[in-house]
């Protein structure tokens, strides 16, 4: 809603308060004045990140929109090798003392959380370092499409059920490994898949809002955000939660009280949907 709120102003400046004020140095006639109006409007839509440098994430369609608001994500080079920093900003409401402890206690969450993800045998992007004055992370680059994208595609132009089977197979079962090892991811949706070119292997990313529990409730939860995302990104490739489920009760040991769970959860999330 920010980032929103700040583009919208900012198409406001591009378009009526800069070249207005450019104008009014210049005294020029009616005609002369619409023509520099125009210039001066093609040249700042043209280079808007130069007149405006905080726009850059904005017009970055590389960065998700959920990174904006509280993190910058962009790729660089980790000892020459590609990867990706993913930057923690300072939010400038808080105190600067508690905005530093709690944005450093964050970084060291998810970075011991993908940590032990790939301890449980998830298979998660390499941690090169954490930079606890830069509040950075940076991470192996990971070559390959979301699972997002996959699914998107096989909307569009139809569903290859043998890879579609592969995908749900491995979601299911790299989320049974974290449960039965006491993590919970926090934000399982398609666009934090990756599916790593060449191997077709799955990748997990994003682990900023994971935590340790070993509660059904908040495994069956973690399910249910999945399953929301998949009904209302992907419904025109079938029911693919079904089978992820499958691979989950498959390879989990603990599987049975955390489905009992999810139907609880699912029909709190039907009665919130009623009443609005």
């Amino acid at each position: 809603m920010i980032t929103l709120l700040s583009l919208s102003f900012s198409i406001v400046c591009l378009v009526y308060i800069t070249p207005a004020c450019l104008m009014s140095f210049v005294p020029c006639q009616y005609a002369v004045g619409k023509v520099l109006f125009g210039f001066c409007t093609l040249v700042i839509f043209a280079f808007p990140t130069i007149f405006f440098p905080y726009l850059s994430d904005v017009f970055d369609s590389s960065v998700p929109s959920e990174f904006m608001l509280y993190q910058r994500v962009f790729t660089s080079t980790f000892v020459g090798r590609k990867s990706i920093i993913k930057e923690r900003f300072s939010k400038k409401y808080r105190h600067p003392t508690l905005d530093s402890k709690l944005t450093l206690k964050r970084l060291n969450a998810e970075a011991r959380c993908m940590t032990k993800a790939r301890r449980l045998g998830v298979c998660t992007p390499v941690l090169y370092s954490v930079d606890q004055v830069l509040h950075t992370l940076t991470f192996e680059y990971i070559d390959g499409p979301a699972v997002k994208d996959v699914l998107l595609e096989f909307g569009a132009n139809g569903v290859v059920e043998e890879r579609l089977d592969d995908i749900a197979a491995q979601i299911g079962y790299a989320i049974a490994k974290l449960h039965d090892g006491g993590l919970i991811h926090g934000d399982l949706t398609t666009s934090n898949m990756l599916i790593r070119d060449g191997s077709n292997q799955l990748v997990l990313i994003d682990f900023g809002l994971s935590f340790t529990s070993t509660l059904p409730e908040d495994k069956a939860v973690d399910l249910y955000v999945l399953e929301r995302a998949l009904l209302s990104m992907h419904s025109s490739c079938g029911n693919v939660m079904d089978r992820v489920l499958a691979a989950y009760r498959k390879s989990s040991k603990q599987w049975s009280s955390t489905l009992n769970k999810l139907a609880q959860v699912r029909q709190r999330g039907r009665k919130r949907t009623m009443v609005g």
